[in-house]
């Protein structure tokens, strides 16, 4: 349908007498194919990131619709999962061309489907060729993701398109002749070695073994630093490599190895200088090597980098503005495209030697290729991990302008558990702008303590809710039983609770989040009569925190997966309506959220007397969740602050108040936090045009809000993408807001 939900008649006027203007929808075509193995990949993976960033979207079913040409005239077009049409029986011809025809007139793309290759090796989409002009190989493995400079080239000595003579490929070790005078392609698959290399003896070049040229040709005019991965054996068999940048001089210039570099798989990359390339081609020549120490005889070439030197694009890009160039981040094994070579494209990040993410400029056009999506599962990488920023950011590069997306503002939170005082951190943090959440323990809680509490709380400086008796004593479930607790039980506990927070004048913040976690399928009723309108928690009501319990199935990313344990140590970002089993009457009244960057110091922050440690996983932690466009969330645990002191907590606050600042960070209370991503999640951008007549921007919104949110515009100025904010009443049903740019 064109539009998801029902508009109202005044907006569907709107819409009728603004056709006479020339608009541009300037929302995401999504291209999918409900026949594909592939598909599911869309609905657990791209479908939450794009929920999540508020990108107004529409999906087109090519094993179903047909793709007009009008339906492309929009900001951006992606291909949401791998296989969208591996048979080529969906896309024909035409719309192959009117996919680059889109691209060229000035919409984006950003291609998910890494799987780009037919059997016999050839590109399956004419319109990914066209755009990208990418040299194919092999589909291979891999892990991790390397942020490279722009126009870093990257040779695989073993591809057919970037050596002469030409060899195939053998798994076969007798192959290895030291007296054959040929040059062997070996894969040493047996020993699990994940790449092949090309090899020679150390005395074949006097038995007639040709010089072997490795090149890549539309590389860039300009100097380059030249690192080559080489062949090491093991320790005490040093090696001295010859080579040349000219076919008459292949041992012009020589680099010595080191026996053992490498570890397992026996190969070390060293640097070979800084070579000049004009014409747009660069080669090296290479045919000999001497035995420095030790016997075994063969030297090897698997891969070759070309990183560029001082050059005007050298720099990070937009898109891995939010990464050090040279930054490593970890990912398990993946599978990657067929691309060996980038043709029109530039790779910013690199799996070994294949482009993970690519770029290009075509025509009008931006268009982006992504290497895999394999990254995207919990147990391989994950959300909020490191790399979500990548997602939103190649679609706002790649979008026309001006682009809109309903995402999360930075907000950054403080959430402390197991407090029960003295207050003396809570008002150092209030000097940051820090409102923090209060996760009390009632029973550890003093007359002085609790007064002092409901100054805090009633001056907007914190918020706070039962979080449970004591550190061994459980509020909301029995978690040493593992069984809700008896009913009287629970209904005494929220009166006790009811009369503290009345005798102490503290308000009931509407977040709630349990010591462990754990709710019992009971506790909501008290909840309910309670001004609790959000719940943190990491697993369905009536189960514990331990014991292999699942983690709870809920988005925006984790409404799909196969659950992992509640107790993972991956990052957690939770977001979603919340339902109690059994209990429907209560579907609705709760909204959990939570985020706990659980994979960079252990579970939560840990601030301790190492200040410079603690400043750098406080930084680390929000700015990751900031990256990720999720509620980003200091939390720690009361007794990890109390044996600071005052100098030293203020002093952890600073740093990360100083390392935090150029991102703008917008500091509120978990409570106003949580109900801006709810309201969020309860509305979305239905439609968004832009009047090329008037040069408005307008945007349709849909669902609900309780308060006032806003939309980020993007705009391009050059070279430069900028961010800004429209804000948008809080409505019922729908609004409309109209924006010049």
């Amino acid at each position: 349908m064109f539009f998801r939900k029902f508009l109202p008649a005044f907006l569907w006027l709107f819409l009728l007498a603004s056709c006479q203007h020339e608009r541009i929808d300037m929302g995401a075509v999504v291209l999918v194919n409900s026949e594909s193995p592939g598909f599911s990949e869309f609905e657990s993976y791209i479908e939450p990131y794009l929920n999540n960033f508020g990108i107004p979207y529409t999906c087109i079913d090519i094993a179903t619709d047909p793709v007009p040409a009008e339906a492309l005239d929009c900001a951006v077009i992606l291909v949401g999962h791998r296989g969208l049409d591996v048979d080529g029986a969906y896309l024909d011809p035409w719309e192959h061309e009117a996919l680059t025809a889109a691209v060229l007139d000035g919409a984006g793309l950003v291609n998910f489907d890494g799987d780009l290759v037919d059997e016999s090796g050839a590109g399956r989409y004419p319109f990914v060729d066209d755009l990208f002009g990418f040299a194919y190989g092999e589909v291979a493995t891999g892990s991790g993701v390397a942020i490279v400079p722009q126009g870093t080239v990257y040779i695989e000595c073993w591809q057919d398109a970037f050596q002469d003579p030409v060899l195939q490929t053998t798994t076969d070790s007798s192959a290895l002749d030291e007296a054959d005078g040929e040059w062997t392609e070996f894969h040493w698959i047996s020993g699990g070695r994940p790449f092949p290399a090309v090899f020679a003896g150390v005395d074949e070049e006097e038995v007639g073994l040709p010089v072997m040229r490795f090149y890549a040709g539309g590389v860039p005019d300009g100097d380059y630093d030249v690192v080559a991965n080489l062949f090491t054996s093991g320790p005490g068999r040093d090696m001295r490599y010859y080579f040349g940048f000219t076919e008459e001089s292949p041992k012009a210039f020589f680099v010595d190895t080191v026996g053992g570099d490498g570890g397992p798989d026996a190969h070390q990359e060293y640097s070979l200088g800084i070579v000049t390339v004009s014409g747009g081609t660069f080669e090296i020549f290479v045919s000999d090597a001497d035995l420095l120490g030790g016997s075994y005889p063969f030297f090897g070439w698997a891969w070759i980098y070309l990183i560029p030197v001082d050059g005007p694009e050298t720099g990070s890009h937009y898109i891995t503005a939010r990464h050090e160039i040279g930054e490593q981040v970890d990912t398990g094994g993946m599978t990657l495209s067929a691309v060996v070579g980038t043709g029109h494209a530039t790779a910013l990040a690199m799996t070994g030697t294949r482009p993970f993410l690519a770029v290009a400029t075509r025509g009008e056009g931006r268009a982006v290729q992504w290497g895999s999506m394999d990254w995207m599962h919990s147990a391989i990488k994950g959300p909020v991990a490191g790399l979500d920023d990548l997602v939103w950011r190649s679609i706002v590069w790649a979008a026309r302008k001006p682009f809109a997306m309903q995402c999360l503002p930075p907000m950054v939170t403080l959430r402390v558990d197991d407090v029960s005082g003295p207050f003396w951190w809570v008002e150092i943090a209030n000097e940051y702008g820090l409102t923090p959440w209060l996760g009390v323990f009632l029973h550890d809680m003093s007359v002085d303590e609790s007064n002092h509490l409901s100054s805090l709380a009633n001056g907007g400086l914190a918020t706070a809710s039962v979080h449970a008796y004591t550190e061994t004593r459980f509020f909301y479930y029995d978690h040493w039983a593992a069984q809700d607790r008896p009913d009287e039980e629970m209904a005494a506990s929220f009166e006790e609770a009811t009369r503290w927070h009345t005798d102490y004048d503290i308000p009931i913040s509407s977040y709630v989040l349990p010591h462990c976690y754990g709710f019992g399928t009971n506790a909501f009723q008290g909840l309910a009569a309670w001004p609790v309108e959000f719940v943190g928690t990491m697993m369905e009501p009536g189960l514990p925190y331990s014991g292999g319990t699942p983690w709870l199935i809920a988005g925006p990313y984790r409404a799909h997966e196969a659950p992992g344990s509640c107790q993972d140590d991956g990052p957690v970002y939770y977001a979603d309506s919340f339902s109690v089993p059994g209990q429907h009457e209560l579907d609705g009244r709760f909204f959990v959220c939570a985020t706990e960057i659980r994979d960079d110091a252990g579970y939560e922050w840990y601030p301790d007397g190492d200040v410079a440690g603690s400043i750098g996983r406080g930084v680390r932690q929000v700015t990751r969740a900031l990256d990720s466009r999720v509620l980003a969330t200091l939390f720690t645990h009361e007794q990890r602050i109390q044996p600071l002191g005052a100098e030293t907590w203020d002093e952890i606050l600073a740093g990360v108040s100083a390392g935090l600042a150029e991102r703008g960070p917008v500091y509120v209370s978990q409570d106003d936090g949580v109900r801006t991503v709810r309201a969020l999640h309860t509305s979305q951008i239905e439609k968004c045009f832009h009047d090329l007549t008037t040069g408005n921007l307008s945007l349709i919104m849909s669902g609900r809000t309780d308060i006032q949110t806003a939309v980020s515009v993007f705009l391009d100025s050059g070279d430069t993408i900028s961010e800004i904010a429209i804000d948008v009443p809080a409505f019922e049903v729908s609004t409309y807001i109209e924006q010049p740019f």
